[in-house]
């Protein structure tokens, strides 16, 4: 768990003896954080309130780039929950436990279910791909 985890969280990974299944290193600088994406076997997204505007899920699109299973805990109707849909990752409402564990049982036991997303999707948020949206949104403005 890469960032910031709520002293809550880690108490709970140390009670119950998790210790070996979550790898807990803080906040770590951009060049860090490529060792930890590439070691891990899947990703869980934490999505937080907000509006669709500039301020895009960046941590979600740089997990889209590595290529890995993805978990996204989402509020309804927001950003995150449409692009991994649209990706074919998964996302649950933030406090449906049943659909989380349900998940993390798929993780441990199933792992190759889980490998059916593409996994060329961060090509949409390439610099090529995101220069020919903006043109075709000028195009149709000056139409």
């Amino acid at each position: 768990m890469v960032g910031w985890v709520p002293a809550k969280d880690v108490d709970e990974i140390d009670r119950l003896g998790l210790n070996d299944i979550f790898c807990l290193p803080g906040r770590l600088k951009e060049a860090d954080c490529k060792t930890y994406f590439n070691e891990s076997d899947l990703f869980i997204s934490i999505d937080g309130k907000g509006e669709k505007d500039l301020n895009y899920p960046s941590k979600l699109l740089k997990y889209f780039y590595f290529r890995k299973p993805i978990l996204g805990l989402t509020l309804h109707n927001s950003v995150a929950a449409e692009e991994l849909e649209r990706s074919g990752n998964y996302h649950v409402n933030e406090n449906d436990i049943d659909a989380i564990a349900a998940f993390l049982e798929k993780a441990f036991f199933d792992y190759k279910s889980l490998l059916g997303f593409d996994d060329n999707y961060y090509l949409k948020f390439s610099p090529e791909s995101v220069i020919k949206s903006y043109k075709n949104i000028i195009d149709q403005l000056l139409m």
